[in-house]
């Protein structure tokens, strides 16, 4: 456990509720969307159902450290 793994436990103190009323919400327009359009949107519906539900709901350590330094391309080989 290094700092990040406690920065995004932080950020999670904070993240879930915001999730928590993302999905509701977006829920909430789905739904309306979908009883509006008499079934019609049910691809809308879905789309916005699952971009506030589906999508990532714990923040972790690797989310916020650095990637690793890739070499640079045809670095590999050695020539004479």
């Amino acid at each position: 456990m290094d700092g990040y793994d406690v920065g995004a436990a932080a950020v999670n103190v904070v993240w879930i509720p915001f999730k928590i009323g993302v999905c509701g919400v977006s829920s909430g327009l789905a739904a309306l969307a979908f009883i509006a359009t008499l079934g019609t949107g049910r691809d809308w519906s879905a789309s916005v159902f699952a971009e506030g539900c589906v999508h990532k709901w714990l923040i972790q350590g690797d989310d916020f450290r650095p990637a690793s330094p890739q070499p640079p391309p045809g670095s590999r080989e050695s020539r004479p």
